[in-house]
């Protein structure tokens, strides 16, 4: 648009491409050219935009009007009063918006700014930032290059992403690293709004951003193809990892949520997410694992771990099993299996010298069993002589009970039919909001 006027109003727009003028062309805007009285609110340019004075990624010259929560990207270049967002403030407000386009000044230029060119006394600046890089001959400054009188109020730039380490626009403009623009508490401790709110930013956790807008829809992180990314996003972690042994540089998202490398993947997984494991094929992994911080989920395939899991717990609720190989005699391990909700972890202690393999998972098929929706489901050679211990947690029983002379019943394949473990090698600890379950001299799985 030209020139908005007359209380006119753009609101939920956007604009894309290139606008360019002439060679002494002056008021080109990414957005609109001149803004006289109208208001532009929850709106943004991603425009590359060029011409000779007065040239803005947004809006070219304010004379009244309003510009709030809206943003500008791309690039901006001119001879003289150019800015990433406005090129000229003669008057009106910039309320909660910022830019990240780069600008340019092209030969004996003045008056560039990351945000604003030039702001005469009548012009507002609040609650506002610039990141992109900005150059130019004269009166160029991170924020405003250059500012007679204006107003500005707690506004931020990105010296090391701007090329700046000043700008015009006296005691309410901040320059400040990329880390602290990308800092909630600087922000907040400036009194912007993330409490309605009208800004967000990146937790620091998952995810590092520069302060980005409530009502703008941007792309979710990671998204592919980028059409409206969170401004200055860092992917720190994912909530939810694939691991496969098939998956490579071929898989959409290799690199950033599908790996074949599980001690990479396990530094990718945010704490609290979900790293699902051996979903197209047998996964083998030689080593001990940590699972503490975050959950693990068995596809339908085997995960086969020579090694232990020292922490944590791994969900095994479909066809996919969890594997111990080359078991050492009087050696315990330790198969910590979950439902997802309860813990069900199983520790064997074996006397047989062959190493032999044991796989387990949890299973719901049995119509025979009164411990709650799973039981254990355990494979593995006869004549071990094995120790076997069953934690499983109260709540996933509840109301039952389990007595110290309840009876632990096992499938015996050769007879077909579930039998009691014998009385005398079957014990119950109460162990106050779980119960172990130790069965002696254990020769079939």
């Amino acid at each position: 648009m030209g020139f908005l006027s007359t209380n006119g109003t753009i609101s939920n727009s956007y604009s894309t491409g290139t606008v360019s003028g002439s060679i002494s062309s002056q008021y080109i805007g990414g957005l609109v050219g001149v803004l006289s009285i109208g208001t532009i609110e929850n709106s943004y340019s991603k425009v590359t935009v060029s011409g000779s004075s007065r040239v803005g990624g947004l809006v070219a010259y304010q004379d009244v009007g309003t510009i709030s929560n809206s943003y500008s990207t791309g690039a901006v270049s001119g001879d003289n009063l150019i800015g990433g967002l406005m090129g000229y403030q003669y008057g009106g407000t910039i309320r909660n918006s910022y830019s990240t386009s780069t600008v340019s000044g092209l030969v004996s230029s003045q008056y560039a700014g990351g945000l604003v060119g030039y702001q005469l006394a009548d012009g507002i600046i609040e609650n506002s930032y610039s990141t992109g890089a900005v150059t130019g001959d004269s009166e160029v400054g991170g924020l405003i290059g250059r500012s007679d009188g204006g107003t500005v109020s707690n506004c931020f730039w990105d010296t090391e992403t701007s090329g700046k380490s000043s700008s015009a626009g006296g005691a309410g403009v901040t320059g400040l690293t990329t880390v602290e623009m990308k800092t909630k508490s600087t922000f907040t401790d400036a009194g912007w709004d993330f409490t309605t709110p009208i800004w967000k930013i990146g937790d620091g956790i998952s995810l590092n951003s520069y302060p980005y807008l409530t009502d703008i829809d941007y792309d979710t992180p990671g998204a592919t193809p980028k059409v409206n990314p969170i401004p200055g996003l860092e992917i720190l972690c994912k909530t939810d990892i694939y691991v496969d042994e098939n998956y490579d540089d071929n898989t959409s998202g290799w690199g950033e949520t599908y790996f074949s490398d599980l001690d990479l993947a396990v530094t990718k997984v945010c704490d609290g997410g979900t790293i699902y494991l051996a979903t197209e094929s047998k996964f083998i992994y030689n080593g001990d694992l940590d699972f503490s911080n975050f959950k693990v989920e068995l596809g339908d395939y085997d995960f086969e771990l020579t090694g232990n899991i020292t922490a944590g717990l791994i969900k095994t609720i479909g066809d996919g099993r969890l594997v111990m190989k080359d078991i050492s005699a009087n050696t315990t391990k330790t198969f910590p299996i979950t439902d997802g909700k309860y813990n069900y972890t199983i520790t064997i202690t074996t006397a047989d010298n062959s190493n032999p393999e044991i796989s387990v998972r949890l299973t719901n098929s049995n119509t025979n069993n009164s411990l709650g929706a799973y039981f254990w489901d355990i494979n593995g050679p006869t004549n071990l002589n094995a120790t076997v211990t069953l934690r499983i947690d109260k709540a996933a029983i509840a109301p039952t009970k389990i007595q110290s002379n309840s009876q632990l019943r096992f499938y015996d394949t050769e007879k077909g039919r579930y039998v009691p473990v014998n009385g005398d090698n079957f014990t119950v600890t109460d162990m106050g909001s779980y119960y172990l379950m130790a069965i002696t001299n254990m020769n079939k799985f």
